[in-house]
């Protein structure tokens, strides 16, 4: 028998549904004149092959798999090569939401959308990465900026809402991926049935994240936590703010991490965590503690902050698409 596989033998050489990318890999072997001793007998070649293509490979016991991650913002079509054909797992995540002012919530971590089984048919496929959320500025009465939208293909992956500022929309978050914790509620806004004014944390994208916790102003002070992919924001508790909501983990790159935490809300006497997840932490009035920006990457919501002495608010953390492909190494059969 010749040294060389013929085009025709490759159905009985390949394993039953071997990926695109391993007849790729052994016809272009072919092509070459590479002997079918050298094809299978190199454990690295078939791997440094995709690695070729900018993907990062990772074992996963008898499993292999190639990912690459997206996370430079704005828009763009990628070339997704070898893997044209082959069915993709997708991580989506929005760009986190920007905290509030003045007592302000924390913003909303970004959608989350996890699918797989997805046909990737065509070497230029769209896709986007958004921006976080702009923080709200020092004094201001504007909510923190609602963060960008990711994409991938058809899947969109809603930015998530800004936290609330008092003196803005009676301190409402505003909704999104995950909704933004509220502010203390403004005077002029509605009352409880005791007269405390308390603004509503912002409402969330079905089936991407949770709703933002609410504020509270009256026997205490306070701005709530964003809501996370996992959890929602916690509403005030005391002269507490509250903390963000939970993101979720996904261990598409081969470690466990978490995405979309909400953003910690101001607090009055207290400070408060943002969520797992990249959620930044909020501030609090006395003693002084500024807030914290949500993570790049991960779609975190900003911290919530008060117009002084902690100044401006954190902004969002950007969002992510990872796309990973799982392969057979011709050297495991």
């Amino acid at each position: 028998m010749p040294d060389n596989f013929s085009t025709s033998e490759l159905a009985s050489v390949l394993p039953a549904g071997a990926t695109p990318a391993l007849y790729r890999f052994v016809t272009t072997k072919i092509n070459q004149g590479v002997p079918k001793t050298q094809i299978f007998s190199a454990s690295p070649t078939f791997i440094q092959w995709i690695q070729s293509y900018g993907w990062t490979t990772y074992a996963s016991g008898a499993s292999y798999f190639a990912y690459k991650s997206f996370t430079n913002t704005g828009s763009q079509n990628v070339d997704l090569s070898p893997f044209i054909g082959g069915y993709a797992d997708v991580l989506i995540v929005g760009g986190g939401g920007g905290g509030g002012n003045h007592h302000g919530g924390g913003g909303g971590g970004g959608g989350y959308i996890f699918e797989s089984g997805i046909l990737v048919d065509t070497n230029s496929v769209p896709i986007t990465v958004g921006a976080g959320g702009s923080s709200s500025p020092y004094s201001s009465a504007a909510p923190g900026g609602t963060g960008g939208n990711s994409r991938f293909m058809h899947l969109l992956a809603i930015g998530g809402g800004g936290g609330g500022s008092y003196q803005c929309a009676y301190g409402n978050g505003t909704p999104g991926g995950s909704g933004g914790g509220a502010a203390m509620g403004n005077s002029s806004g509605g009352g409880d049935s005791i007269g405390n004014q308390r603004g509503h944390g912002g409402a969330s994208q079905l089936g991407q994240g949770n709703f933002g916790g609410h504020g509270w102003h009256g026997s205490s002070w306070g701005g709530g936590g964003g809501g996370g992919a996992g959890g929602v924001g916690t509403s005030v508790t005391g002269n507490n703010g509250g903390p963000g909501g939970p993101g979720l983990a996904n261990s598409i790159t081969g470690t466990s991490t978490h995405y979309s935490g909400g953003g910690g809300g101001h607090g009055h006497t207290a400070s408060s965590t943002g969520g797992l997840g990249g959620g930044g932490n909020g501030a609090s009035h006395s003693p002084n503690v500024t807030p914290g920006n949500g993570t790049d990457g991960l779609g975190g919501g900003g911290g919530g902050s008060h117009a002084s002495p902690s100044g401006s608010a954190g902004r969002g953390g950007s969002g992510v698409v990872i796309v990973r492909f799982s392969f057979t190494n011709p050297t495991t059969f």
